[in-house]
């Protein structure tokens, strides 16, 4: 899927040197990441490669600067779970913040959640200091839906707004 201005397309073999380019301490802070978090997402990102849906398509998304040559500037995972529904994770490196990329971004991922997986909603949550993350969920008529605390992949434990995105 794409706009003018943004490529949101599966993993790629070679997408993971430019993503790991795009982890600043940013994206460390709101993912939650620690030296051996990092580690892991770089050691499962092979098996990351061609992972699809019940519906046939790709659960991890890079995002890619239609305006810079398709230079990669983050990614989307969706991560299904046995009777939940399923839960959606982002990031944008430096070079795509500030620019409302991330909220075209997420209008982008949803439109592909609900048009071409099928599904009827999403969950995303972020960090309660993170405003950024909550006015783009917000700009894309996300419903928040809770706060509750959140254990980060490094132990942290942090207040987390919960949104819900619905077709």
């Amino acid at each position: 899927m794409s706009s003018t201005r943004l490529v949101l397309r599966a993993f790629a073999p070679g997408d993971l040197e430019p993503l790991l380019a795009t982890i600043d301490g940013e994206v460390l802070e709101w993912q939650g990441w620690d030296d051996r978090a990092l580690a892991s997402f770089t050691a499962a990102f092979p098996a990351s490669v061609g992972v699809r849906s019940h519906a046939g398509c790709p659960l991890n998304l890079v995002v890619l600067d239609a305006e810079a040559d398709d230079e990669v500037i983050g990614q989307y995972s969706l991560q299904l779970r046995p009777g939940e529904a399923p839960h959606l994770g982002w990031w944008l490196g430096p070079r795509g913040r500030r620019r409302g990329l991330g909220t075209e971004s997420l209008g982008l991922m949803l439109s592909y959640v609900h048009e071409h997986l099928k599904m009827r909603s999403v969950v995303m949550g972020t960090a309660e200091r993170n405003e950024r993350a909550s006015r783009q969920m917000r700009a894309n008529g996300c419903r928040e839906v809770g706060v509750s605390d959140h254990v980060l992949p490094k132990g942290e434990t942090v207040r987390s707004r919960w949104f819900v995105h619905e077709a």
